[in-house]
């Protein structure tokens, strides 16, 4: 592939002129001009898209080079460091071909709306921004810190966790959700992500013991990448079978992953997760869309992405991606037993948020843990009084959303059916 560029020449014309003495001097000469000087060819380099080219000749004709990604910023080359070796455009001899360490483009925000149906047939909304604010070494690895802002459609009030991304297998550490004061203090405590919504291939590779990253999946075209033993919205999952499927054009360009479940898939079918180009920005294939079957209950979409930083003040600290081991499913006799006492099962979640069991909730059960869970953990502990229960159940009653009112400590102090 050749690339013409056309030279503009500029040429100097030096003119020379003799002083006469005291005497006088016989006529000057007419002065006759220098032969224009010929440019010395140069190398020039060129770099399009993620191409490298050069002109080792400086006669305008580019050829493509032998490097891989951007040439000036992976190798830092410069006009001269590429030379003609049969026929080709290669390195100079003893120029070093080691890439430059790629770093992040921060900070960037990425906001996500995520809506779901819950048992009851209620839609609710959840909208979380991810602040990556700056790079960072943790634990002897490259890393990006910064915060999550978490709400509710509808509701006033956030809820705060910092997290840590790592940047060799996007695995994400996040802590508990917090008051925005708290965050100002070191003593944020990781906690298992429930659910992923930034790098959720990511997250299902590395519980899988895989790099989604460096993963052929990338770029196999005919056969499926099967990860095993992956927790997916918190349920053991014997396999995931992922394949490539194409671009996509969300809030920013993307590139499509289908996921089919051996068992117990979202709506007993296949998902779509469309990320963004794993060498921009943060340098991590962040999620732009999600898209699951109808009647799966949950999707969720990118809705903006900018370089801003958070103005929250927070001091910075490195977390631990957490790792659960899987729980097997309960019962179907221990489901129907449940269900005789009005109940229904749900999991039980140790002080990391990982699953280490499933337990028979009742209605009330579920009331008491919704209002200990809205707020930060110290409300973990507290017990709901009983108007509280009660406004949560007869919201549920009649299928609404609930809003939410709290105490300085962040705890629900009032509960109104919307």
């Amino acid at each position: 592939m050749k690339i013409k560029t056309i030279f503009l020449a500029l040429c100097v014309l030096a003119l020379l002129f003799a002083s006469g003495c005291n005497q006088p001097a016989p006529p000057a000469p007419t002065p006759t001009p220098a032969p224009a000087q010929t440019p010395t060819p140069k190398a020039e380099l060129k770099c399009v898209l993620d191409n490298c080219f050069c002109d080792c000749a400086g006669e305008g004709e580019f050829a493509e080079c032998e490097a891989p990604m951007d040439c000036k910023a992976l190798y830092g080359l410069t006009d001269a460091s590429c030379e003609a070796v049969s026929g080709k455009c290669q390195f100079k001899a003893g120029f070093s071909k080691t890439p430059l360490k790629p770093t992040p483009v921060l900070p960037l925000k990425l906001s996500y709306e995520m809506a779901s149906t819950n048992q009851n047939g209620e839609k609710q909304t959840v909208l979380a921004s991810y602040y990556f604010d700056k790079a960072k070494e943790c634990n002897g690895k490259d890393a990006i810190i910064g915060i999550v802002e978490t709400s509710q459609a509808g509701q006033e009030g956030s809820a705060y966790s910092k997290m840590t991304v790592y940047l060799d297998d996007g695995r994400m550490a996040i802590s508990n959700m917090s008051g925005k004061p708290d965050l100002a203090f070191d003593k944020a405590v990781p906690t298992a992500l429930q659910l992923d919504l930034v790098l959720t291939l990511n997250s299902l590779f590395a519980s899988a013991g895989k790099n989604f990253n460096t993963d052929a999946v990338w770029t196999e075209e005919e056969i499926p990448t099967i990860l095993k033993g992956v927790t997916f919205f918190s349920n053991p999952q014997a396999e995931i079978s992922i394949k490539k499927k194409g671009d996509s054009k969300g809030i920013v360009p993307c590139t499509n992953f289908e996921l089919l479940f051996s068992q117990g898939g979202p709506g007993g079918e296949g998902i779509v997760v469309c990320v963004a180009d794993k060498s921009k920005e943060i340098l991590l294939p962040y999620v732009v869309s999600v898209t699951m079957p109808e009647g799966s209950g949950i999707t969720w979409t990118l809705t903006e992405a900018k370089k801003e930083k958070t103005d929250i003040t927070y001091y910075p600290q490195c977390l631990e991606p957490v790792v659960c081991t899987a729980v097997a499913d309960p019962l179907q006799a221990d489901r129907d037993a449940c269900t005789a006492l009005g109940g229904s099962m749900d999991t039980v979640r140790d002080n990391r948020n990982c699953v280490t069991g499933w337990q028979c909730f009742t209605e009330r059960d579920r009331a008491i843990s919704e209002l200990q869970n809205w707020g930060p953990e110290q409300c973990r502990a507290v017990q709901p009084g009983e108007a509280l229960i009660q406004a949560v159940l007869d919201c549920r009653a009649q299928n609404k959303q609930r809003s939410y009112t709290q105490s300085a400590n962040g705890c629900v102090t009032e509960v109104k059916c919307q």
